[in-house]
């Protein structure tokens, strides 16, 4: 697909693997949305995407191998979800405006090489599960950026926080910096709907209802799949 015209592009979830090099060199692709039935982004599959500015990665995915994202300098930020374990060499190699990388992970992925991330140690802010910055500061490479934090919520509705999981997906987060002062009865909707997207509820993340001494009772659909360590 090199030098296609394409600049948005939607995977529908009947796809389960996306090619090597599968657009490589679609130089005015802006944004991709890849399905949950993906769980691997193989070699240069998005690499060289010169005008890419967002990729929307799936709950499920597990690893991106090398080059995935390789010389994207116009993304600016990307989330990597809980579940990747393994980051190939090169995979955000010269992606010179990505100052935001937020990784999901409870355990640091494994990093290849230090090709992986080293472009940005300098310039990316790596957003990281609260509770274990500390696991990201000792592990081998992601110790080099400069700037490592706590990730927060994406958006609040109702007054429960939620972390986006998925392009349609968002699992219930812990509140603020100051772990959380949730209360009383807690009532986990299948969905809700912020600026105009809908997500389905699927999970309870790390840490979500930590430290919420007056919390009385928490009320889950069927759509939970998940709950995360430490969540209550």
């Amino acid at each position: 697909a090199r030098d296609s015209k394409i600049t948005e592009i939607s995977i529908p979830s009947s796809v389960t693997t996306i090619g090597s090099y599968a657009f490589n060199w679609c130089t005015q692709l802006q944004e991709v949305y890849i399905p949950d039935s993906v769980t691997v982004i193989n070699e240069h599959t998005f690499g060289a995407c010169l005008g890419l500015r967002s990729a929307h990665l799936p709950a499920a995915l597990t690893e991106i191998k090398r080059s995935g994202f390789e010389r994207c300098p116009s993304l600016k930020e990307i989330v990597i979800p809980a579940g990747v374990t393994k980051l190939g060499d090169y995979v955000f190699h010269d992606c010179d405006s990505l100052t935001s990388l937020t990784v999901r992970a409870i355990e640091p992925p494994t990093v290849s090489s230090s090709t992986t991330l080293s472009t940005l140690y300098n310039i990316a802010k790596l957003r990281v599960p609260r509770g274990v910055i500390e696991d990201y500061k000792a592990a081998n490479y992601w110790k080099n950026f400069l700037t490592i934090v706590g990730d927060e919520y994406d958006f609040v509705v109702d007054g429960i926080y939620y972390v986006k999981t998925g392009e349609q997906t968002a699992s219930v987060t812990y509140k603020d910096t100051d772990y959380n002062t949730y209360s009383g009865a807690i009532s986990v909707p299948k969905a809700v709907t912020h600026e105009g997207v809908t997500y389905r509820v699927t999970g309870i993340s790390f840490e979500a209802f930590k430290d919420c001494p007056d919390l009385t009772s928490v009320a889950l659909t069927k759509r939970i799949a998940s709950i995360g360590f430490n969540a209550f």
